[in-house]
């Protein structure tokens, strides 16, 4: 556990009174803060990073049976340690707001948590089609969330982006990876319309993911891969 002197307690107490911290909650902000400093023993306060505070908040919206106030409560704990009480870097590096949001009412696999996983972890949650983790759709499966990562893509977009192309990949059956081309992307695209009666709307994100797939992680000639999206059928006037 981090080393904080007795007086340091009192400090930080004092500070929830400062900030107008109910008296019956004070007690609960400091186990909070305790048990954040246990997960990170030999560390000083100023020297844990933004990476692993989000870990840990991953963390205990995924495994602590907390209510969405005690959630809050926890990170509203954090806030005032590492804002207030020792001015750590991370005063200005997280975004408490998002963090007091996300709450435990989000399930596990949820956008909003699974954007601070590790890639492995997002491909696992967003793609339908389950491959070995040695398999080399896994492997292109990767390279875009990290390729969609490094772009700051929203969250929303890589998890649209990761189930279309495992739907596609999984539909090839094994095609070598090599060997997938564009006749590949129109059959798909086309058994969405004639079989499945998709919207014009969900076709175009199946596009979108599928181009990004071909061109920006798999290299392909951007040229080849110049659809035109769908359009919504106009009525006829009755």
């Amino acid at each position: 556990m981090v080393a904080v002197k007795q007086s340091n307690w009192q400090r930080y107490i004092d500070l929830l009174a400062a900030k107008q911290v109910p008296e019956r909650a004070r007690q609960w902000y400091v186990l909070r803060v305790e048990q954040f400093l246990d997960a990170h023993p030999g560390k000083r306060i100023t020297d844990i990073s933004k990476s692993e505070l989000e870990a840990y908040l991953t963390y205990v919206a995924r495994h602590e049976r907390l209510s969405d106030w005690q959630y809050r409560q926890c990170v509203d704990a954090l806030q005032l340690l590492l804002v207030d009480f020792s001015d750590s870097p991370l005063a200005t590096q997280v975004d408490w707001l998002y963090w007091k949001e996300a709450g435990q009412s989000l399930q596990p696999e949820h956008a909003t948590l699974m954007a601070h996983q590790p890639v492995n972890e997002a491909v696992k949650h967003f793609t339908s089609g389950r491959f070995d983790e040695l398999s080399s759709e896994a492997d292109v499966l990767r390279e875009m969330a990290t390729l969609i990562r490094t772009r700051h893509y929203s969250i929303r977009t890589e998890k649209s982006y990761l189930d279309w192309a495992s739907r596609f990949l999984k539909s090839l059956q094994g095609k070598p990876i090599n060997d997938i081309g564009k006749r590949d992307v129109e059959r798909f695209l086309t058994a969405l319309v004639v079989e499945r009666n998709v919207a014009a709307s969900t076709q175009n994100q199946a596009l979108n993911a599928l181009v990004f797939l071909m061109t920006q992680v798999l290299e392909r000639n951007s040229e080849d891969y110049r659809f035109k999206h769908s359009k919504r059928p106009k009525r006829l006037p009755v």
